[in-house]
């Protein structure tokens, strides 16, 4: 239930986005409901409040499988990237002991073709 509650969630969220809210939207109130939502979290002084906290899951969820370069769902990209770096810092955390470098720092060269300074 949660899955498919998530997953409408995720389409309307990346429909809201771009929507116009016109009389030929399909989701009307919805999206205006979600509109309002997303304002709040772009501007949000009390964070984290439980919108903006749910809100950040459900971007999280977005930002997980989104491909594009400039996403408009608000924080997207902020979170695409801090996702890159986490996994980036998490694969040098446990990279094998072969890339561990017994040299000084200004002349490391580690045994593969990852160069840690």
């Amino acid at each position: 239930y949660r899955h498919k509650m998530n997953s409408k969630l995720l389409v309307l969220l990346e429909h809201s986005t771009s929507c116009t809210c016109d009389e030929s939207c399909p989701l009307a109130i919805e999206c205006k409901d979600m509109k309002l939502v997303i304002s709040h979290f772009r501007s949000c002084e009390k964070y984290p409040c439980m919108i903006c906290k749910d809100m950040t899951d459900l971007t999280k969820s977005h930002s997980r499988n989104c491909k594009r370069d400039m996403c408009p769902v608000s924080k997207c990209n902020t979170l695409k990237h801090s996702m890159i770096v986490d996994n980036s810092y998490s694969t040098l955390r446990h990279a094998p002991e072969k890339n561990k470098c017994l040299h000084s720092p200004t002349k490391c060269v580690a045994s593969s073709s990852l160069v840690i300074l």
